[in-house]
């Protein structure tokens, strides 16, 4: 029986079908092989805390670049709702 896979690589594994990344090609943007992610994905191999953290640098950086909001709090990647983004208003001119 397979065991749930990580928060982490559920949101790779969303990155990766958006944005129609190749193994190969999602593999060279995070420092790992094709197989690797192939690997991760299909639970044969567990990802390293190290890469695990770098997953989740990659994915903030992909979402902020999407300007979808998301934050990591104690290690975790939390999505902010959109009531709990912040609201920034110009400034009035006098």
């Amino acid at each position: 029986m397979k065991k749930k896979d990580s928060k982490e690589i559920q949101l790779l594994r969303t990155h990766k079908t958006e944005s129609g990344l190749s193994y190969p090609k999602l593999g060279k943007e995070l420092g790992v092989s094709g197989m690797t992610i192939y690997n991760w994905f299909r639970g044969k191999q567990k990802p390293s805390d190290m890469a695990n953290r770098l997953i989740r640098t990659y994915l903030l950086s992909i979402k902020l670049l999407k300007k979808q909001t998301y934050t990591i709090r104690e290690g975790e990647i939390i999505p902010l709702m959109h009531s709990q983004r912040p609201v920034f208003k110009a400034k009035e001119k006098k």
